[in-house]
């Protein structure tokens, strides 16, 4: 056999539903498919340096693709606190008052994935008031499930001086901060505190473990110029090992016409596809834009970003960079 695999896979049962039979064995050649057959047609494929692997009896199915995920959320947060399994508020504040004690003074409590509306003793946001008194000595960031909004303590404010003209930066009726940004205030505060370039790097080698352990072998990313530096840098250290299809946030759009970026930059593990534009916000931030007010805040219906003209304009340009368009929009 002229042909030597970089892989071959044996005892395996491969479904073919073009033949609609199994195959014993699997013969790979620069990440491709070259040969399947019995174990005994397969092994004519290898060589000295090919890898086996012996499957004993266990079905192969193709890796997936995961169309909506975050994976460069997850690494920027890699060693942040996980709330999605606290189910009261009073043990989500005792959380994050015993880490302030573990950590010491003015170390950054980072945290993701809290969702009130599970908890069992009260249904709403936490306070300013409340994270001051359990943090009062360290800046505290938590980012509500959702991604559409964080509570942050007034040190967290101080130092990461969010602007209070920007979309989302919520004020009391005395004019005082709630803790609470969304939106745009909160894209400010998290790119403050995610873009630093070798934590992320650190943060994509962790989260590449899980990718992997799942069985998934691309996923689709929304993408900012910093993390796209990362995601290219990662690849061309050897350590992305799964794909990445990247939508650029909007925002970005302009400058990649300018330097006459299109559909397909990138290279193997890393390529640009789209454009991703957030319309609206989330239903648990009371962002998503309705036809009718919220119940529990009849004053509000949400937040449209765009105008109609205005997403004419940006989806014209998208077209022109072959670009597709990735639309985030909760509302009705």
């Amino acid at each position: 056999m002229s042909v030597i695999a970089d892989l071959i896979i044996i005892n395996s049962r491969a479904y073919d539903p073009k033949s609609n039979e199994f195959f014993e064995g699997i013969a790979v050649r620069n990440g491709r498919i070259i040969a399947v057959g019995t174990n005994h047609e397969i092994k004519e494929y290898l060589g000295s340096q090919t890898v086996v692997i012996d499957c004993g009896k266990k079905i192969v199915i193709p890796s997936f693709i995961d169309a909506h995920t975050h994976v460069m959320g997850m690494a920027a947060r890699a060693g942040w606190l996980d709330f999605s399994k606290v189910r009261s508020l009073r043990e989500f504040l005792k959380i994050i008052e015993e880490y302030a004690h573990k950590i010491g003074k003015n170390e950054w409590i980072l945290g993701y994935a809290w969702d009130e509306s599970k908890w069992i003793d009260e249904k709403r946001y936490p306070t300013i008031k409340e994270l001051d008194e359990v943090a009062p000595n360290n800046p505290v960031f938590l980012i509500r499930i959702d991604g559409h909004m964080a509570v942050l303590n007034s040190l967290a404010l101080k130092n990461l001086r969010v602007p209070e003209n920007l979309i989302g930066f919520e004020k009391d009726e005395k004019g005082n901060p709630t803790g609470r940004i969304k939106e745009q205030a909160l894209e400010f505060a998290r790119k403050r505190l995610e873009t630093r370039f070798e934590n992320i790097l650190r943060g994509i080698k962790i989260v590449a473990r899980k990718v992997l352990k799942l069985g998934i072998s691309m996923v689709h990313e929304t993408l900012s110029l910093e993390t796209l530096i990362s995601l290219l840098t990662a690849g061309e250290r050897g350590q992305l090992p799964f794909t990445v299809y990247g939508f650029i946030l909007v925002e970005y759009l302009d400058k990649l016409l300018e330097l006459g970026i299109r559909r397909g930059f990138g290279g193997s593990r890393v390529i640009l596809g789209g454009v991703k534009i957030f319309a609206d916000g989330s239903i648990g931030a009371r962002t998503a834009a309705l036809r009718e007010p919220y119940k529990d805040d009849p004053s509000n219906r949400g937040i449209l970003f765009y105008s109609n003209e205005e997403l004419i304009e940006i989806f014209k340009k998208a077209d022109k960079a072959g670009l597709q368009m990735a639309i985030h929009a909760i509302g009705d």
